[in-house]
C-alpha cells in the first residue's frame, strides 16, 4: 500500500504540469486553426467570387460608392494557384471613391488591381470608377483538407 500511495502521489504531482501543458498546446492549436481560416479567407480553394462581391459591395456601401456593374472574367491557371479577373464599374463622390480605393486592399480576400479608370460624370459631381481586379485561389492547397477534430478538449 505504501508503494501504491507513493506512485499515486507522484501522479498527482505531475497532474498540474500535464494540465498546464495541455492548455498551452490547446491554445497553440486554436491559433493555428485561426491562421488556417484566415489564409483560406484570403486565398480559398475555389474562386468564391460571390463572396468577394459581397465584401466589395459592403465596402462600397460603407464609403458611399454605388456598384453599377460587376463581371467575373476568365480563370487563369498558374503552377501553384489560379487567378480570376473581375471587372467592376462604380460611381461615387470624390471622397467615397478615394476611401474605396484606399480600403479595397484591406478586404479579407487577397486581390490586386490591374486596371483603373477614373473619370468625372458629365454634369454631376460624381466620379465613375472602372476597375479590373484579380482574385486568387488555390485548388491544390492542402489547408482546406485540414479538418478540426470534433472533440479537442
Amino acid at each position: 500500500l505504501m508503494a501504491r500511495e507513493a506512485d499515486l502521489r507522484e501522479i498527482l504531482d505531475v497532474e498540474t504540469e500535464v494540465t498546464g501543458e495541455h492548455e498551452r498546446l490547446t491554445r497553440i492549436l486554436n491559433e493555428a486553426d485561426q491562421k488556417i481560416k484566415s489564409l483560406l479567407d484570403r486565398i480559398p480553394n475555389v474562386p468564391r467570387e460571390s463572396d468577394f462581391l459581397g465584401q466589395i459591395t459592403t465596402l462600397a456601401k460603407e464609403v458611399g460608392v454605388e456598384i453599377m456593374d460587376y463581371h467575373p472574367g476568365q480563370i487563369s491557371p498558374k503552377v501553384e494557384y489560379h487567378e480570376m479577373s473581375l471587372t467592376i464599374t462604380s460611381q461615387g463622390d470624390y471622397e467615397g471613391v478615394c476611401n474605396f480605393l484606399h480600403r479595397v486592399h484591406k478586404l479579407p480576400r487577397l486581390s490586386r488591381a490591374n486596371k483603373l479608370t477614373i473619370l468625372p460624370v458629365k454634369d454631376r459631381s460624381t466620379i465613375s470608377l472602372d476597375m479590373t481586379l484579380t482574385i486568387y485561389f488555390s485548388p491544390t492547397s492542402e489547408l482546406a483538407s485540414v479538418t478540426k477534430e470534433p472533440n479537442r478538449g
